[in-house]
């Protein structure tokens, strides 16, 4: 009789039908009751109710039991420990500060001290900046004191001990979930008489590091509460404190990502027993970044098993992903690494990693470049060399031409440009991503489909780039959009257009020229406008463009002031891929949209600058 009950069922209502189903089969004594009397009815409910609620529990126990299925985060973190991953805690922005300080008739060696602290705003909030160890000496020229690149990191410094007693349970929990462990620094001195600097600093243990029953290591993890957790060795994997030891857990507490993006910082407070007041000037070499939030669950659903292949070592470029995403994923929005050998020229014996990082900011810092580095130095093979590449991005931007039926909606032409702008933000964020390509199709696809009056479409894809005229540069450089150039290598029209600079109160641009039997490049040449719009042609070796290749290689261009040129260019095709590098990212500014009930017809191209 029970093989009448379909057992799959989770639903509230079907369970119910199946139970009504089976007491009205034709065998059953119940079969000519009224199930839908209120007695009946209520009994009817509360099996149902049971069924289910004992079939939800059974299948969220289930899911419960998997890294890729739970959704509790202490589940998560728990098949992860399982796998040796330990989420990343919050992160504390950091930033670099230029120092001129007046020496005031003091002519000795001079360093700030670690704990030196800074201010600086964001939104109208305060926040506090320290120095993490104590500068370089240095001595006074023209009576001021110059020191460049002081590291400072947002927080406040906590500590808090406990007491060795070598229960079974006994836990040693840091109850702050606003801790950066990555700054975390575990003491353990044998007694309360042994002085604070005697105590033995514990190192954090690694997968792969050789310990026996003397190492002096801590391990960590993220317990239930979600809060860390420190554990010791028992004797055999990593020292055992004798009873009575006292441990310190010193930390800075963060505010994690609500610290970044600051440019300008006031002067604190300096450390103990600084002899000096005066600060003449505080230049921000680099702006407070790295700030980040600890890992989601998505973050660590996807960075564990990563993690466990690598085995804490770099040698195949998913390994180096998996090392970055552990220790850096928190401020990463898309991460590429790529070998030497895959670029052009190739680069043999080099390691390319590329990031974008999360928020606003198109590329890392120098100082997050340096600690990505850093991090990696002991952990990759030794005559390999790692090298922190900027996202080259193109931007890419479009002529839309979309015929609409009016008798089908209710929008006005101005409406329905809006919605297609909303659907070409959402197309953006889905690929806006390293080695995620262009495709033409797929996009017209997405308008068309953005309401049902939009009969069809027609897209002229433009693409430019930014490029930075600085006044110290001497060298070459070379602007890749990797894409075959719309024209023939002897036409008389320039391929590229770009924007204005200013030299000497003179406006210039960039345009190119044929070259006399020549297949392969073009010359690029400088252009002066003058105030009635005429173009003058400057003798100035700028450099060559390869059209077939979309190459430029110019040389340093004059200017006054460091700033920023776009150069446009038309692809030759319409599909763009991304390869190395390489960021596709779609500029809706420059986008323009026409909507008519009209036909669509293929236009001029029109190049927005």
């Amino acid at each position: 009789m029970a093989k009448q009950l379909k057992t799959t069922e989770l639903d509230f209502d079907k369970i119910k039908d199946n139970i009504k189903t089976f007491f009205k089969r034709q065998d059953s004594p119940f079969k000519d009751l009224d199930f839908d009397g209120s007695g009946l009815n209520q009994i009817l409910d509360i099996l149902a109710y049971n069924t289910h609620y004992n079939a939800v529990n059974a299948h969220m126990a289930v899911n419960e039991s998997f890294l890729d299925s739970a959704q509790i985060r202490s589940n998560v973190v728990s098949h992860a420990k399982l796998i040796g991953y330990v989420p990343q805690s919050k992160l504390a922005a950091t930033a670099s500060l230029n120092l001129t300080i007046a020496a005031g008739g003091q002519t000795g060696a001079l360093s700030i001290p670690e704990g030196t602290s800074f201010t600086g705003k964001v939104d109208g909030i305060t926040y506090t900046f320290k120095t993490i160890s104590d500068s370089q000496q240095q001595t006074p020229v023209d009576g001021k004191y110059t020191f460049n690149n002081i590291v400072v990191r947002e927080g406040t410094t906590k500590v808090q001990k406990f007491v060795y007693n070598d229960l079974a349970n006994q836990q040693f929990v840091i109850n702050d979930k606003s801790i950066d462990k990555t700054t975390l620094i575990v003491k353990v001195k044998e007694n309360e008489s042994i002085d604070d600097a005697d105590a033995k600093t514990y190192k954090l243990f690694e997968i792969g590091a050789d310990i026996n029953d003397t190492s002096e290591v801590y391990f960590i993890y993220e317990n239930y509460q979600g809060n860390y957790q420190i554990e010791f060795g028992t004797g055999v994997l990593g020292k055992k404190p004798t009873v009575g030891s006292i441990i310190s857990c010193e930390f800075v507490s963060t505010k994690g990502e609500d610290g970044n993006g600051i440019n300008a910082f006031s002067f604190g407070t300096f450390g103990d027993d600084f002899p000096i007041n005066d600060i003449e000037k505080i230049e921000t070499a680099s702006r407070s970044a790295g700030g980040a939030d600890r890992n989601t669950i998505e973050n660590i659903k996807f960075n564990a098993p990563l993690s466990f292949v690598s085995k804490n070592r770099a040698v195949t470029s998913n390994d180096y992903k998996a090392l970055v995403n552990k220790e850096f994923g928190n401020i990463i929005q898309d991460l590429s690494v790529f070998g030497g050998q895959e670029m052009t020229p190739p680069q043999y014996g080099k390691v390319f990693i590329s990031i974008k990082p999360k928020g606003d900011e198109e590329v890392l810092t120098q100082l997050q470049k340096n600690q990505i580095k850093n991090y990696l130095q002991d952990k990759k093979i030794i005559a390999i060399e790692t090298e922190i590449v900027d996202p080259d991005i193109t931007y890419i931007y479009f002529n839309i031409f979309t015929k609409y039926d009016k008798d089908r909606t209710s929008l006005s032409e101005k409406q329905v440009v809006s919605k297609i702008q909303s659907t070409i933000v959402d197309f953006n964020n889905s690929f806006q991503e390293f080695n995620n390509d262009f495709r033409y199709s797929t996009f017209l696809k997405e308008i068309d489909e953005t309401d049902t009056s939009i009969i069809n479409s027609l897209a002229q894809v433009l693409c430019y780039k930014k490029f930075n005229i600085s006044r110290d540069n001497t060298q070459i450089r070379n602007i890749n959009f990797r894409f075959k150039m719309f024209g023939n290598i002897d036409q008389e029209k320039s391929f590229i257009t770009t924007s204005e600079w200013k030299f000497n109160s003179l406006r210039y641009q960039l345009e190119d020229t044929p070259i006399a039997n020549d297949n392969n490049k073009r010359k690029l040449r400088l252009v002066r406008i003058n105030d009635d719009n005429q173009r003058i042609i400057v003798d100035f070796d700028v450099g060559y463009l390869y059209p077939s290749l979309g190459l430029m290689e110019i040389n340093p261009l004059p200017t006054d002031i460091d700033t920023t040129i776009e150069i446009f260019v038309i692809p030759s095709a319409y599909n763009i891929s991304s390869v190395e590098n390489n960021i596709l990212s779609i500029d809706l500014n420059k986008t323009n949209i026409s909507v008519t009930d009209k036909d669509v017809e293929t236009q001029e191209v029109i190049i927005n600058e």
